[in-house]
């Protein structure tokens, strides 16, 4: 096998490293034994790795409500992932203060993740 070959991220819904690849019916799969997501009919093994690994980049709105969620403990986040959506939101912030348009709810949920993520931590 080359030593260049894309390796799978963790998986996008859950986290769950190391998923599954494998051939079936002559296509390669590649599952989270987490969560079970899937993706089948790959030809290629790389193209397989490469469609798990692709990841959209968050809109403000999907920010927001991931935000909204995890600041009421729907959604179970790692501390790398809550930092990096506080940044965002304190970012937006930011943003719309040159703008001299505050983002009160945004800034509201960033500490609240804060106080998420420090309860986890203990």
């Amino acid at each position: 096998m080359p030593t260049n070959f894309p390796e799978p991220l963790p998986c996008p819904f859950c986290g769950k490293v190391n998923p599954r690849i494998f051939q079936s019916g002559g296509y390669w799969k590649i599952k989270c034994e987490g969560c079970k997501a899937a993706l089948v009919g790959f030809i290629l093994r790389a193209d397989a790795i490469l469609t798990w690994n692709r990841r959209p980049e968050p809109t403000l709105d999907d920010i927001v409500e991931m935000a909204n969620q995890i600041a009421v403990n729907l959604v179970p986040l790692n501390a790398g992932e809550i930092d990096t959506i506080i940044e965002a939101l304190y970012t937006l912030q930011d943003d719309y203060k040159t703008a001299k348009t505050p983002l009160t709810e945004e800034a509201t949920l960033a500490r609240k993740l804060e106080t998420y993520k420090r309860k986890k931590e203990k």
